[in-house]
């Protein structure tokens, strides 16, 4: 292998004729528009929750955003106590803003895990029901009664 690392096989090279297993194959349905079948089909799943995704990626954005300011705070704190001979009052203040963010962040992680569990936890096994439900009834005469990994190269047939 060379230094430059042209021996790596970056990407899967087909040819023109095998179509088999493609997602954009020859044998696809007409409404399956191609690439990402998969990835679209698992977001149009999502978009029929979409308000609780939306209300937990909010919890954990504003958890997470709470732990960013922290050392803005923290240097402010720092030069607060290094000219503490002026007032101890911007001393009192970042600690205050310490601890309010420390709380802000532990309450909003918390609250967003317990709604992660309680709206979304189950619906990734809703989705393996879906898949499972559509690529078992697709007709393929070797593996009739064998349920055999045939089942993967269906999922081209899961479209929005």
């Amino acid at each position: 292998m060379g230094a430059t690392g042209d021996d790596i096989p970056w990407q899967r090279r087909r040819s023109s004729e095998s179509t088999s297993g493609d997602i954009g194959g020859a044998d696809a349905d007409a409404g399956d528009s191609g690439r990402h079948a998969g990835l679209r089909s698992y977001l149009g799943f999502v978009g029929t929750f979409k308000g609780s995704v939306v209300l937990v990626v909010a919890c954990f954005v504003v958890s997470n955003v709470a732990l960013v300011v922290l050392p803005v705070f923290i240097g402010r704190f720092v030069q607060a106590l290094a000219g503490m001979a002026d007032s101890t009052d911007g001393v009192y203040r970042y600690a205050a803003i310490l601890i309010g963010c420390n709380i802000l962040h532990d309450l909003t992680w918390r609250a967003a895990e317990i709604l992660y569990l309680r709206l979304l936890n189950d619906r990734g096994y809703e989705y393996e029901n879906i898949l499972f439900r559509r690529v078992i009834n697709e007709r393929y005469p070797y593996f009739v009664g064998k349920f055999t990994g045939k089942i993967s190269s269906y999922i081209w047939a899961v479209g929005p």
